[in-house]
């Protein structure tokens, strides 16, 4: 009975082992894709996807100058084909919020306009059965009227006194404050204290505080100097060398598998001047080599305005074993964390 109930536990672990693996090598070694596409006209029109795992998980961007100010981006996030995150979708509780007030206002326009004649009539003879009862609430106001009267002469009596005792303290207050100022009249004045520090900076010319400034700027610049030489020193270190090759080796490979292809390039410019389109040209004829067929360049030498148009379009592949594998190297070499430390310990 216990073999058989370890045996089922075992089982039950190696499938969650299983899973675990899978799992670990969907995500290293299934890459995550991903295009980008901007055209510039009259407006800038930019665009992008990135999808992984037959587009479970898919991303998208987008991005117009020539739409409204609110609608110029738009970011959606999908899994599985449901939408998880819309910025230009309005969110459940601003919907219920909106057919909450729709209803109301349908719900008012009903009832002002389904009225019965029977409830008006209705209500007609309440108002004439309440007439009599107004006309009694009329003659018992009649009668309490004096009362009220002589409750608001009371009142105001007990104001006009409140009013006078309150004359009365403010013409004391002004006395105290005649008095204080004539004893501080009659008492010698003492010269005020000068103060040392800002204000005395201040008063200083502008010639002195450039060249203070000028002393400051100096300082932080010899002081960046020698943190400078201090860093080259320690990467200079033959044993620090080493390490350093290795990281950008390493850094170079990662940059090369995770660059992006270029499907097109078109440029189309123009300026008044034919020896600034000439000096443009000569600008961009260095990405030749790198675009291979994927370049088109138009320049215009005979225009009277300027031109500007261009098309781009790329593409690429992610896979995240690459940067792990650059992680883990970095990680588990002993001089990468020691040139960290002696680095950290100088900044």
């Amino acid at each position: 009975m216990v073999l058989t109930v370890l045996g089922v536990i075992g089982k039950i672990l190696l499938i969650l082992l299983y899973i675990v693996l899978i799992l670990l090598c969907l995500i290293l070694f299934v890459p995550i894709r991903y295009n980008a596409k901007v055209r510039v006209r009259e407006s800038v029109k930019a665009g992008g996807h990135a999808y992984w795992l037959f587009r479970l998980v898919h991303i998208l961007l987008k991005y117009d100058t020539a739409a409204e100010q609110d609608r110029r981006l738009h970011i959606q996030i999908r899994l599985a084909g449901h939408v998880l995150f819309d910025n230009l979708r309005p969110h459940r509780k601003h919907r219920k919020k909106k057919k909450q007030q729709d209803k109301a206002e349908d719900g008012g326009q009903t009832e002002q306009s389904g009225q019965n004649p029977e409830k008006a009539e209705e209500a007609e003879k309440a108002g004439g059965a309440k007439q009599p009862a107004d006309a009694q609430a009329e003659k018992i106001e009649s009668t309490e009227q004096p009362a009220r009267i002589q409750a608001k002469e009371a009142e105001g009596a007990e104001s006009a006194q409140q009013s006078a005792n309150a004359q009365a303290e403010e013409a004391e207050k002004a006395q105290n404050t005649q008095k204080a100022q004539t004893e501080a009249a009659s008492k010698p004045e003492k010269k005020p204290h000068r103060r040392s520090g800002k204000r005395r900076a201040s008063g200083r010319s502008f010639g002195e505080r450039f060249r203070s400034k000028l002393i400051q700027l100096q300082r932080k610049a010899e002081a960046i100097k020698k943190k400078k030489d201090q860093v080259m020193a320690i990467l200079n270190n033959p044993d620090n060398r080493i390490c350093v090759s290795r990281i950008f080796r390493n850094l170079k490979k990662l940059l090369y598998r995770l660059r992006p292809e270029l499907k097109r390039l078109y440029l189309h410019f123009g300026f008044e001047d034919p020896a600034a389109t000439g000096k443009m040209l000569g600008a961009v004829s260095w990405l030749y080599p790198f675009c291979t067929d994927a370049m088109e360049v138009v320049p215009e030498f005979q225009t009277d305005k300027l031109i500007f148009e261009s098309d781009v379009q790329a593409e690429g592949r992610i896979r995240l074993i690459w940067p792990a594998v650059f992680a883990v190297t970095s990680l588990l070499n002993r001089r990468f964390f020691r040139l960290v430390k002696q680095i950290r310990n100088i900044l």
